[in-house]
């Protein structure tokens, strides 16, 4: 009949949003204005540290603490009267780890209610790699500095700079007096 084909329909559809949801390499959430958790994925759990039955007992803020908790109180608030871009925030998990996640979300209406519908990703191991990367400048910047022999930076055939070692041995005065020579000369 047209309504058991009506019935079959749905459930499909239902079953491949729940696969996509759990599938999606970070988290996705979905809850009310109120803050009564309605889905989200395993992924959500694996990264709180929290399980089903917690989080459906919890609110979004109690993710969070001291500012970022605040900060998060201001973006449901806003959600619902306004578009907002992504944010990153300092996710709080159940162990108290701090985990920095990138989220995207918006406001919907979800079987009636207003709800709020977002997905994150885990950025730890990019604030990782860019906290190396800043120690890995200093670093080299100290060892470029600190170095007893003479190092030159050239860029576009021109030089853009040098070390203590290189003034010293090509009797300059200051870097900014050998920084306006020609290399060629």
């Amino acid at each position: 009949t047209q309504q058991k084909l009506i019935e079959e329909k749905l459930q499909f559809e239902k079953m491949l949003s729940d696969s996509l949801i759990q599938k999606m390499p970070g988290i996705f959430y979905l809850y009310t204005r109120e803050g009564e958790f309605l889905r989200w994925n395993k992924n959500f759990e694996t990264i709180s540290g929290y399980n089903s039955y917690e989080i459906r007992q919890m609110h979004p803020l109690d993710f969070y603490e001291g500012e970022e908790k605040e900060k998060i109180r201001e973006r449901i608030a806003h959600h619902f009267h306004e578009a907002l871009p992504g944010a990153e925030v300092i996710l709080t998990t159940k162990d108290k780890r701090k985990v920095p996640i990138y989220i995207n979300s918006m406001a919907l209406i979800y079987e009636g209610m207003p709800c709020i519908v977002g997905m994150g990703t885990d950025i730890t191991k990019l604030r990782r790699t860019q906290q190396d990367l800043v120690e890995s400048e200093e670093a080299l910047n100290r060892l470029f500095h600190e170095s007893n022999e003479a190092i030159l930076l050239l860029e576009d055939r021109k030089f853009i700079d040098c070390n203590e070692a290189t003034l010293l041995l090509l009797g300059y005065s200051s870097r900014q007096e050998f920084l306006h020579q020609a290399p060629w000369k």
